[in-house]
């Protein structure tokens, strides 16, 4: 087909158809500290032994039932009381002593009889404690009947809003924060959103609404019937834990960290969590959740921000997250292996990232520290890179005759994200990449395109974009007779065009061969 033939179309049809439009370290390391009993009973003991000589007030939640208790942090903080735990049956020794130690007057039991029977309350009073339930007919009614204390005590018009059954993992990582800026929590449920929170929300004059987990949890419908609502949320719960701490902890020097486990094996581990919340709240310090390891969210926390403490709770589950979080303030992330020395030239450029250039040295990326993870040949390398605030992984997959395949780990989906391409020059920009003489793979036609024409013809871009890795550019080209065609340059990183030529008739891009 000729350029002239394939190309233009007569008046006639012009006039029908009409033209087509257009981190850096922490100077610093942070102690090391633990918190840690023979069972999650002394644990919650040890953290109030850590944070109360003495207390007036103390709440007693079940350790095995904690929905019932997610909207108490703020509540305790309040009235400065710990957050003890006591089996169904009855009440546990090592609280009932921890009450006697600290010299308790008001016991405040969270939940119903169904939670907590009537005889712990019974028994309570019977050793002269004033004791008071705080609880509602759902997990929902019993988080609005807590905030009604909390509003007792102060003024509050913030909010947070989590799912009462599918984020108990979101209120114990916003818990601190809530309690230190006087915030209930109010729980939502996928049947009746938050039917039970609109009254006490409209009394109180609420004027910001935080939201903590994704529209799979508290849904966009809930969202909408909040007062300036604001979402915080990630890919999975430790995602989301690292966006409330860096939401409500912005400072980059803090007092202490309190690394729990994260409830993803069973939400019953997340009873450390909410014990040591209001000690947390008391020192303005926040709470990680963790699981084995920390999320690289999680890691850009420790390499950002300086704590004083960094403090482990609860056990069986943790302790890599804990060792880890020292690691990184003490600067120790190297592990021995190196990115390959093929790779540690002046420079390349990323060519699907607008030419970002990159050097590698054995041990950086860009002038930041890496930690290497593995290296499973001589030609890939899993690395993370440590800058600032935040932790990237990257991975070398390897290299062709057009440069290095390069992935960047996609946290959010929890996966490596298609390769682009590293070369050793960068990439021309715009349209300016198809300049040149190419022949027509189809035909051996040649096709020469320069700044101000193709094959002699002047033309115009309408349109560029890039889809599946492949820069895309509409061009219209236009004649003597004043006709014009459409071409579509479809210019591939391997350095290929596909070429296609608009048919009026069908009003369809058509192939027309490989520009090499």
């Amino acid at each position: 087909m000729s350029l002239k033939k394939g190309l233009s179309v007569s008046m006639a049809a012009v006039m029908s158809v009409g033209m087509v439009a257009s981190v850096s370290s922490t100077s610093e390391a942070a102690t090391a500290d633990k918190i840690i009993g023979s069972g999650r009973h002394e644990t919650a003991v040890k953290i109030s032994q850590k944070g109360w000589k003495s207390a007036e007030n103390a709440i007693i939640v079940n350790d095995s039932a904690i929905a019932d208790a997610l909207a108490a942090t703020p509540f305790a903080k309040n009235i400065n009381a710990p957050i003890l735990l006591t089996g169904k049956n009855s009440l546990n020794g090592k609280t009932k002593a921890e009450l006697e130690r600290l010299g308790v007057k008001n016991v405040y039991i969270i939940g119903g009889e169904a939670v907590l029977p009537s005889n712990i309350e019974e028994n309570l009073s019977s050793e002269g404690y004033n004791v008071e339930r705080i609880k509602g007919n759902t997990r929902e009614e019993t988080a609005i009947k807590i905030a009604e204390k909390l509003s007792e005590k102060v003024d509050i018009k913030e909010v947070a809003v989590v799912n009462g059954v599918t984020g108990l993992a979101d209120a114990v990582s916003v818990s601190a924060a809530a309690a230190q800026n006087n915030m209930a929590i109010i729980l939502s449920n996928k049947k009746s959103g938050i039917n039970a929170s609109k009254e006490f929300i409209k009394k109180e004059g609420i004027k910001k609404s935080y939201i903590i987990g994704g529209t799979a949890a508290v849904s966009q419908s809930v969202q909408n019937s909040l007062p300036n609502p604001e979402r915080i949320s990630g890919g999975n719960r430790n995602i989301t834990n690292a966006k409330v701490i860096n939401k409500f902890y912005s400072a980059k020097n803090l007092n202490n960290i309190y690394v729990a486990k994260d409830g993803s094996k069973s939400s019953s581990q997340l009873v450390d969590a909410l014990a040591v919340g209001v000690l947390a709240a008391k020192e303005k310090s926040p709470v990680l959740i963790a699981s084995n390891e920390l999320s690289l969210s999680q890691k850009g926390i420790f390499n950002g921000k300086k704590f004083k403490k960094i403090v482990q709770v609860g056990g069986n589950g943790n302790e890599k997250a804990f060792a880890e979080a020292n690691n990184i303030q003490k600067g120790k992330i190297k592990t021995g292996k190196r990115i390959q020395s093929l790779y540690c030239k002046n420079a390349w450029y990323d060519i699907n990232d607008n030419n970002k250039k990159i050097v590698f040295t054995k041990d950086t990326f860009n002038g930041h520290p890496c930690k290497v993870i593995s290296t499973p040949d001589k030609y890939k390398c899993v690395f993370e890179v440590y800058e600032g605030n935040s932790v990237k992984k990257y991975k070398i997959d390897g290299m062709t005759e057009l440069g290095v395949m390069f992935c960047k780990y996609n946290e959010e989906k929890g996966k490596f994200e298609p390769s682009s391409l590293l070369t050793e020059s960068p990439m021309k920009n715009g349209f300016e990449k198809c300049y040149g003489t190419w022949i027509n793979d189809f035909n051996g036609d040649e096709w020469e395109i320069t700044k101000d024409t193709i094959n002699g013809y002047p033309y115009k871009v309408v349109k560029s974009s890039k889809v599946d890795g492949a820069y895309v550019y509409i061009v219209e080209i236009y004649f003597e007779d004043n006709t014009y065609s459409k071409a579509k340059f479809e210019y591939e990183i391997s350095g290929n065009i596909f070429l296609s030529l608009y048919n009026f008739e069908t009003e369809k891009f058509e192939d027309e061969g490989v520009l090499v």
